[in-house]
C-alpha cells in the first residue's frame, strides 16, 4: 500500500526547517498553539497542488481552501521568504518515491516532474484536506453525491450516522434544490437545521467516502463532538479508511480525541502514533510516540500534548 512516509518543509511559512519521518496509517499531530500543526497540513496540501496540478479529491483548488482559511494574499503564495538564499521547499516521501516542490522566481518547480499515472502519482493527486468550517459547506454532498450514489455508498453513511448519533434515519436524500435531507420514520429534515456535530460528522464521512489510496488530513475533528460522540466518530472514520486505503493524518488540542482516534486505529487494525510538535526560532522539532507508548504516558498521568514539559 502507498503511504506518505515522510514530509519536509524548508522556509515555510513559520518553518525555517523541520520533518516529520514515519507517519503511520492514522498519525495525530499534537502541540501547543503556534507548534506547527496547520501548517504541516498545509504544507501537504500545497505541495500536492503545485507537484500534480489536480484539485483534491472533492474537485477544490488547495488555493480555493486556503484563500478561505487566510485570505487571498496569503494563500496566493504560501512560502516565508522571496530571498532567493533561502529557497522555500516541501518534500515527500511518497511510497518511497520522492515528491519535493521548492520556490524559484515567485513561481513554483517539480522535482520531479509527475509521472506517468504511477501509484505515488495517483496518491499525491487526490491528497484532501477537511477543516472544521467545511463542516457547513453544502458544496461537499452536491459535488460528491452523484458519485456516491453509484455504487450506494451512501448506504455505509447512514449506518454511520446512526450508530455515532443513536438517530434511526431511514436514508439520505439530496433535492433538485441541491438540500440534503435526513429521512425519518416520521419526518424529513434538512442537514443544515441538525446540530453542528452532526453536520461535520456527514460531511467528514461524505467526503472520506469519496477517497481511495490516499491521504485525508482532517483537522481538530473534535469541533462540535460530545466525548462519547467523538470516539465513535473516531471509530467510524478509522475502519472506513482502513477499507478504502486511506491513511489519515490528525490535528487536534484534546486529549478525548488522541485515546479515540488510538482506540479507532486499534480496532481497525491499523498502526496509530502521536506526533509531538514544537517549534522554537523557526526550528520544527517532532517526537514521535507510538500508541503503546501514549498509553504507558497516561497511565503514568503524563498528557502527550505537554510533553515538551517533561523532555
Amino acid at each position: 500500500m502507498i503511504r506518505l512516509d515522510s514530509v519536509q518543509l524548508r522556509w515555510f511559512r513559520g518553518v525555517r526547517e523541520g520533518a516529520i519521518g514515519a507517519l503511520a496509517d492514522v498519525s495525530l499531530l499534537v502541540g501547543r498553539n503556534n507548534s506547527g500543526k496547520t501548517t504541516v497540513v498545509e504544507a501537504i496540501s500545497w505541495a500536492a497542488e503545485a507537484w500534480s496540478g489536480h484539485p483534491d479529491g472533492i474537485n477544490r483548488t488547495r488555493h480555493e481552501l486556503w484563500t478561505k482559511a487566510r485570505g487571498e494574499a496569503q494563500a496566493r503564495f504560501p512560502w516565508s521568504s522571496n530571498d532567493s538564499a533561502h529557497k522555500p521547499s516541501v518534500a515527500m516521501q511518497v511510497g518511497g518515491v520522492p515528491v519535493t516542490v521548492q520556490a524559484r522566481n515567485g513561481s513554483t518547480e517539480r522535482v520531479p516532474p509527475p509521472g506517468n499515472d504511477t501509484s505515488a502519482d495517483r496518491f499525491v493527486r487526490a491528497i484532501t484536506v477537511f477543516r472544521p468550517a467545511d463542516g457547513f459547506d453544502p458544496d461537499i454532498e452536491n459535488s460528491l453525491w452523484p458519485e456516491l450514489l453509484k455504487d450506494r455508498r451512501d448506504k455505509a453513511l447512514l449506518v454511520g450516522l446512526n450508530e455515532i448519533y443513536g438517530l434511526s434515519l431511514e436514508q439520505l436524500q439530496v433535492l433538485p434544490d441541491r438540500k440534503l435531507l435526513l429521512l425519518y420514520p416520521d419526518c424529513a429534515l434538512a442537514l443544515d437545521v441538525h446540530g453542528d456535530g452532526t453536520r461535520t460528522a456527514l460531511r467528514c464521512l461524505v467526503v472520506l467516502s469519496a477517497l481511495r489510496g490516499t491521504l485525508l488530513c482532517v483537522e481538530e475533528p473534535e469541533s462540535h463532538q460530545h466525548p462519547a460522540a467523538l470516539g465513535r466518530l473516531a471509530a467510524a472514520l478509522c475502519k472506513q479508511a482502513k477499507e478504502q486505503d486511506v491513511q489519515l493524518v490528525v490535528t487536534t488540542q484534546s486529549r478525548e480525541c488522541i485515546d479515540a482516534f488510538a482506540k479507532g486505529a486499534a480496532a481497525a487494525h491499523s498502526e496509530a502514533a502521536v506526533f509531538h510538535l514544537r517549534l522554537r526560532d523557526g526550528m520544527l522539532d517532532v517526537r514521535r510516540l507510538t500508541a503503546d507508548d501514549h498509553q504507558r504516558l497516561d497511565e503514568q498521568g503524563l498528557d502527550v500534548r505537554l510533553l515538551d514539559l517533561y523532555v
